[in-house]
């Protein structure tokens, strides 16, 4: 047993220790560092929201629900926003607006002709009438 502690402290030493601490404020363990057991703290659980924090237990995640509720919304928003820059930009075929694919509506009828909102389309419907049933 004492070996086996020996080769954990001297795998900290090569590594330095001091790696991500648990998310909880009360809890003081910390990723890599070694536990009354002399086992590895692993930070293995996380927000179920956010995904960006980490925790040593379910109950320090409970614990920390109320002191990362802040972080945690701004964490969403700023996924929401990278995903947003990630998506592929269309162009409105009646007044050229790019907003992502997902956000852009369809020709019910054809699938072929993107706009960006209901104006655009009816805006537009005199022109592509003739090509609709072309393109279908």
């Amino acid at each position: 047993m004492e070996e086996a502690t020996s080769q954990q402290e001297a795998i900290l030493q090569k590594k330095g220790h001091g790696g991500r601490p648990c998310g909880s404020p009360t809890c003081n363990k910390v990723q890599g560092n070694l536990d009354e057991n002399g086992d590895f703290i692993r930070l293995n659980i996380r927000c179920k929201n956010c995904l960006m924090e980490y925790y040593c237990s379910r109950t320090c995640r409970e614990e920390a629900k109320d002191y990362h509720k802040a972080k945690c919304l701004q964490n969403q928003e700023e996924k929401r926003e990278r995903r947003g820059k990630k998506m592929k930009q269309v162009a409105c075929d009646t007044c050229k607006k790019r907003q992502p694919y997902t956000k852009m509506k369809k020709c019910s009828r054809c699938r072929s002709v993107t706009y960006c909102s209901e104006e655009c389309q009816k805006q537009d419907w005199s022109r592509h009438k003739k090509d609709c049933h072309k393109l279908r």
